[in-house]
């Protein structure tokens, strides 16, 4: 079996931050291919950009690759699974997308989507974030190296969700926040 899993995020802010992703795909359970990068800093960048950006850049490794499906396609954004599988925002027939008034930025994404899924076997699966391990330890890699974020040695466990607790920076220095942000908006200072 073939399987691509993606993710994406958005430090220290989100929307607003640097967007970056990360991938990989792996055949029989061993990883075969990974990647990650920076997509852009800044307005306009958000967690939904980054994530759709894992699944484009896998996509296209995955057919430069030469290999054959069917391809099973992870990622834990609900949203762009929903979107690129046309469960969500599209018309009744599935022909015409209808987003949301605040989702018409993520249609260049879902037609580039939608053109390198056209005429390959595959399929869609929205997992938990924690199934998403190495995709999401990728998406960090870029933001890591350029010091957005810092995941320190010493892990420290989040009081509110149990989560853990992440190096940031933010526009009034250094702080840890929870790596579960935006659900879990605990912070601490850096100190």
């Amino acid at each position: 079996m073939i399987e691509l899993y993606f993710d994406g995020a958005c430090e220290p802010v989100n929307p607003g931050g640097t967007a970056a992703y990360g991938w990989v795909l792996q055949e029989g359970g061993k990883i075969v291919q990974e990647g990650s990068g920076v997509v852009g800093v800044g307005a306009g960048m958000t967690n939904n950009i980054a994530e759709y950006r894992g699944l484009i850049e896998g996509l296209k490794a995955f057919r430069a690759s030469g290999r054959k499906g069917p391809l099973v396609i992870r990622g834990d954004s609900n949203l762009v699974v929903s979107m690129a599988s046309k469960r969500w925002g599209w018309n009744r027939k599935k022909t015409k997308w209808v987003p949301h008034d605040d989702m018409p930025h993520l249609k260049k994404l879902l037609d580039e989507t939608l053109e390198l899924l056209a005429g390959l076997e595959h399929t869609l699966e929205w997992i938990p974030r924690e199934k998403n391990g190495e995709a999401d330890r990728l998406s960090k890699v870029p933001l890591i190296q350029a010091g957005i974020i810092a995941v320190e040695p010493d892990v420290r466990p989040c009081p509110v969700c149990g989560n853990v607790l992440v190096r940031r920076k933010g526009k009034f220095g250094e702080f840890y926040g929870c790596k579960n942000y935006p659900r879990c908006t605990y912070s601490q200072g850096a100190a």
